[in-house]
């Protein structure tokens, strides 16, 4: 989903409902995905990707809400 989210980025996940052109974490095949959600394609923001077909085989897992950063977190 670059440019917004790169390989390896850890984002904020709301359960709230995935809303007509939200990004969302979604899974398809195993793989975990951040794609825009369309109403019949999940889109990326790096052109270099296609669209993905949005159909019963994408489970939506929830809409990114942010970015969460490294310097957040606190370790014990």
């Amino acid at each position: 989903m670059e440019p917004i989210y790169a390989d390896g980025d850890i984002v904020m996940v709301s359960k709230e409902p995935v809303l007509l052109d939200d990004i969302a974490l979604v899974t398809l095949n195993g793989n975990g995905y951040i794609k825009r959600m369309g109403d019949m394609y999940l889109t990326s923001e790096n052109k270099k990707y296609d669209p993905i077909p949005y159909d019963e085989s994408v489970i939506v897992n929830g809409r990114v809400i942010g970015l969460l950063k490294p310097e957040w977190i606190v370790e014990m």
